[in-house]
């Protein structure tokens, strides 16, 4: 076999001489192979004279060829005498050590080449010194010369490797040693995991597992579990695929039961991947190759996050997971295909014919638990795929098993249908309340139109109509009732954020040109057509009018029927506590937590509605139900504190919106009739949220003036009383400064009466708000300006109660 032949390199040859370098000439350095002997060999020619042959050194035997830096190439021959040839560029060492590699493969197996890297424990070891010569190179090792190169570290480049014999009984500790050895070189390595790819090594392994625990030799199986382990940190591709291959899995899960960091122990990985309990079939399932895949990937999952979590970096883990989102990939497409009528099938659990049957009640659950899973799978996907697979659940009636599940008995039911609509709410609201404005009426005329690429027929005319949103509250009504009806805490807080969602018109503006998808839901619970073609949309304007007036119409009274409901209430002075917490508690319980939490969300609903719908339509609701009087009324002390307080907040943000209507509403009717009776003594939540209210400002956020502003001002400061207020500050400053005053005295030392300014006094706060300070304004405009001050002194009096508390 010809080489590839070799540019000459300039090269200095040295050979050693005791404990000194020879320089033996300069000339330059090529290999080449003598015809006769078939042996390849160095040869260097004097630069000066080609005729003159400085070094031929054939390489034979086993000698060890060393790397050092990026100039150097150091051995010792046959006969004992070291050589080093010293580069004057690295291109030329590189050349000669590409040359050394293609005569290992093919010529002299049985020579080697090593790097010797400087790991900074050696200055001078593999070094040149300042006449270009070799420092730290001998006979007695790599790095050895001057005893400086002992913290140098050799990794094989090419030469022979030991292999691993095939496993028996009284071999295992041999291979662990041999693999153990390989692992600090790639080259080894690579060499090694060739020979077990090629000679089915992991299956021999399996095979003296099983022969090992029959006969229950425990040393024997932690070697094996050791191996395995070397085997995965080897980190190759090929050997992860075979050990994690169907047939070999459980195999390779049973050595690793037997860890030898825990002798004493056994794990039982096999019993929990073999028990087939875990699989529930909801449908048969008609594909054998999905079904192998749905166990693969648990099988996988299983390995990642127990078996293999201590063993595995970041290469394996990333393969491990694209094996699990792959299958996972092929597992959503096949529910999504048409003739297999997977999801059909489905969703017919789910038809009014089956509500009474008891039998089928199960197989309704289990299929909420299996969708829920997809469901969850569907999020690692990308989005035109999840996309894709959303758009397929709506359109085949997901939301008759989102009505099942929210209604059920089990709480665990209910969490996952809830978990399954924010799912979609936090893809693509659209798909919720999303529609075309002539998809309902082709719907219920049975028209045909074209049939899109997965089988759906999609109407003609809907590829031209704007994106609407649908008037059916069917999900908001259910959502409401789940809201108000459910005990548990968290469901229910998570019920809220889905109203938010569907109730915020920004939300669905925001994902009109999201991914191109414009399959939506029309009906609830009814199939719709769409339309998948990537038609720009994104400067269609959607109607929100009729989707809130709607919610208005139909949803709206049932989600706010316990503030309704309040409002009606009728608290006179002549009644007893006791028999005003009777009248509230028929509505709502006040020492309830879970209603007091119900509460809160309401006040932020209406907080979020009258601030994000149009004003008209929120604001004719909310008036003409006496909504506010609610708010009043969950101001009062028979609530829980938190209750009262979101109350007030949920006020102020209706405040702050400057509505002639509301502010005529709010003081004519008393709304803020118990802000006087929250405690304003210490430093507490009620303090603050009072202060928040005072923070009040005549001008908006746009710098207009607001026109409801007097109004208000002089109704806060008749609740809060800030006159009385005034009185009090009056005595605890005078209280201040006599306290003042005594403890200056005390500290005079006699020279002379010590004089202090008193920013405190009550003669300083008479001043502060007294009309001298308006110039000659006219009456009317000093009274505001009193007014504004006394508002100050207000916020000024919170902030010190702050202090002093």
């Amino acid at each position: 076999m010809e080489l590839q032949e070799i540019t000459p390199r300039r090269v200095k040859v040295y050979l050693l001489d005791g404990e000194n370098w020879i320089d033996n000439g300069t000339g330059y350095c090529t290999g080449e192979i003598d015809v006769k002997k078939n042996l390849p060999y160095f040869i260097v020619r004097n630069e000066n004279d080609q005729s003159d042959i400085i070094l031929k050194a054939f390489i034979e035997g086993s000698i060890q060829y060393q790397q050092q830096q990026e100039t150097l190439i150091v051995w010792t021959d046959s006969k004992g005498k070291d050589i080093a040839l010293s580069f004057q560029e690295p291109e030329g060492c590189s050349s000669l050590c590409d040359f050394l590699i293609e005569v290992q493969q093919n010529y002299q197996p049985n020579i080697s080449l090593v790097a010797v890297i400087n790991n900074g424990a050696s200055q001078n070891g593999g070094a040149i010194d300042e006449n270009g010569q070799p420092q730290g190179c001998g006979n007695s090792g790599v790095g050895s010369g001057n005893g400086q190169g002992g913290g140098d570290i050799t990794e094989l480049i090419v030469g022979p490797v030991d292999i691993p014999p095939l496993p028996t009984l009284k071999n295992l500790h041999e291979i662990l040693e041999i693999l153990n050895n390989a692992a600090n070189s790639n080259y080894s390595k690579d060499m090694i995991s060739q020979f077990l790819i090629e000679s089915d090594y992991i299956i021999k392994l399996i095979e003296c597992f099983n022969k090992c625990e029959k006969t229950k030799k425990l040393k024997n199986l932690h070697y094996l579990c050791e191996i395995i382990k070397i085997l995965i940190l080897y980190n190759n591709t090929q050997i992860i695929e075979i050990l994690l291959d169907d047939s070999n899995i459980m195999g390779v899960v049973g050595i690793l039961e037997y860890d030898p960091e825990f002798p004493t122990f056994k794990s039982n990985h096999r019993a929990y991947l073999k028990d087939e309990s875990k699989f529930k079939e909801v449908l048969p399932v008609d594909n054998k190759d999905i079904i192998n895949k749905i166990k693969q990937s648990f099988n996988l999952q299983f390995l990642k996050d127990v078996v293999l979590a201590k063993l595995l970096d970041d290469s394996i883990f990333s393969f491990i997971q694209a094996s699990i989102y792959f299958n996972q990939v092929e597992v959503i497409k096949y529910l999504q295909e048409e003739n297999n009528k997977f999801m059909e099938s489905l969703f017919e659990l789910y038809d009014d014919k089956n509500d009474n049957n008891e039998n089928i009640l199960e197989k309704r659950r289990d299929g909420v638990k299996m969708l829920h899973q997809f469901a969850l799978i569907a999020k690692t996907l990308q989005n035109n795929q999840r996309s894709d697979f959303f758009i397929k659940l709506v359109r085949k009636g997901l939301f008759k098993m989102i009505n099942f599940a929210l209604k059920d008995d089990l709480i665990n039911i209910r969490v996952l249908g809830t978990e399954l609509i924010v799912s979609i709410i936090e893809h693509d609201v659209m798909l919720v309340n999303g529609v075309y404005s002539n998809a309902i009426a082709n719907m219920n005329n049975n028209s045909k139109g074209r049939v899109d690429e997965d089988g759906s027929t999609v109407d003609n005319e809907i590829q031209n109509e704007d994106r609407l949103l649908s008037t059916d509250m069917t999900l908001i009504l259910i959502l409401t009732n789940l809201l108000i009806e459910e005990k548990d805490i968290g469901l229910k807080t998570q019920v809220y954020e889905a109203l938010k969602v569907l109730l915020d018109p920004l939300s669905s503006n925001a994902v009109m040109s999201s991914d191109g998808h414009m399959a939506l839901l029309g009906n609830f619970g009814h199939e719709n057509g769409a339309n998948d073609s990537s038609e720009s949309t994104s400067n269609r304007i959607l109607d929100f009018g009729n989707y809130f007036k709607s919610f208005y119409d139909k949803a709206a009274c049932k989600l706010f029927s316990p503030l309704i409901g309040l409002s009606k209430l009728n608290i006179e002075i002549e009644k007893s506590p006791e028999q005003i917490k009777k009248e509230i508690n028929e509505i709502v319980d006040i020492e309830s937590i879970n209603d007091c939490i119900l509460l809160q969300h309401l006040c932020e609903l209406i907080a979020f509605c009258s601030e994000k719908h149009e004003i008209f339509l929120s604001r004719s609701f909310f008036l003409e139900n006496n909504i506010l009087k609610g708010l009043k009324i969950l101001t009062s002390p028979f609530f829980k504190k938190q209750a009262r307080l979101s109350a007030i907040r949920c006020l102020k943000l209706i405040i702050k919106l400057d509505d002639d209507f509301y502010t005529r509403f709010i003081i004519a009717n008393d709304i803020l009739e118990y802000l006087g009776e929250f405690n304003l003594s210490k430093n507490n939540l009620s303090t603050s949220c009072i202060l928040n209210i005072l923070d009040y400002n005549d001008v908006n956020e746009d710098g207009d003036r607001r026109r409801n502003y007097k109004l208000i001002m002089n109704y806060i400061n008749d609740k809060l009383n800030l006159g009385k207020l005034e009185e009090e500050i009056e005595q605890e400053d005078q209280i201040d400064q006599d306290q003042d005053q005594d403890d200056q005295i005390d500290q005079d030392d006699g020279d002379g009466e010590t004089k202090k300014k008193d920013y405190t006094s009550s003669n300083n706060l008479k001043r502060e708000i007294s009309l001298k300070d308006y110039g000659s304004d006219s009456d009317e405009d000093n009274g505001i300006r009193l007014k504004k001050k006394r508002w100050n002194v207000g916020v000024k009096h919170v902030k010190k109660l702050f202090k002093k508390n």
